[in-house]
């Protein structure tokens, strides 16, 4: 597990918890967006190319997303149960 871990980047594991969200939880990139405090298309350049958003961007985003899947978590668990 580790080892594929490694082989993973960053921008890669933020973008599979924005795709999760808004699969799983039918969140809209506008909702997102907002939650992530960037607007609809830079978060549509991030999911094509993360590196065309600039790298302090990335950061809040990445945060605020992770803690979303965090506190939506429990949600996942049923819905895969």
């Amino acid at each position: 597990m580790a080892d594929g871990f490694d082989k993973t980047s960053e921008d890669e594991k933020v973008r599979a918890v924005i795709s999760q969200l808004a699969y799983y939880f039918d969140f809209s990139y506008e909702t997102l967006a907002l939650y992530g405090k960037v607007s609809v298309s830079e978060l549509e350049q991030f999911m094509q190319n993360p590196e065309a958003l600039p790298l302090e961007k990335r950061y809040v985003l990445g945060i605020r997303m992770l803690y979303l899947n965090f506190i939506l978590k429990e949600c996942y668990q049923d819905a895969l149960a």
